[in-house]
């Protein structure tokens, strides 16, 4: 329990005042001033309004951490004792094991251009005007 523990950790705070720094700038927009206006409740401006404002940039960042996860990993791996890519990676550094680490970084880019190319995927989910029109390609 305690190394994924280890690695999110950091990872989740980061998340937590990231969305909280989006969640205020959205609210700062005009249209929430206007909803509030109109007497729409708070929570409706925050969760229906303003959330789906600082949404893609939440889908940005989760694309961008992935990468930095994996690599975490690395240090989890080795100061827990767990066996995986990252102590594998540590082992064939220290001996010197080139086609070793060239295969592990291939892997990791790998996993790190899926990544980047899941966030990108998820924009269309999520902020539907990226999209495009109907029939494009």
């Amino acid at each position: 329990m305690l190394p994924p523990l280890c690695l999110a950790l950091g990872v989740v705070a980061f998340l937590f005042r990231f969305t909280r720094a989006n969640l205020l700038d959205a609210l700062r927009n005009p249209f929430i001033r206007a909803g509030r206006a109109r007497g729409i409740p708070r929570l409706t401006l925050i969760t229906g309004h303003a959330f789906a404002e600082a949404r893609i940039h939440l889908v940005t960042w989760l694309g961008l951490v992935a990468p930095s996860l994996i690599g975490g990993s690395i240090l989890i791996e080795k100061i827990f004792g767990l066996p995986g890519l990252g102590r594998r990676l540590f082992e064939a550094v220290n001996a010197r094991d080139y086609p070793v680490v060239m295969g592990v970084g291939v892997v990791m880019l790998a996993a790190s251009i899926a990544g980047s190319t899941a966030a990108d995927l998820a924009y269309q989910m999520v902020e539907p005007r990226l999209r495009g029109p109907r029939g494009a390609v």
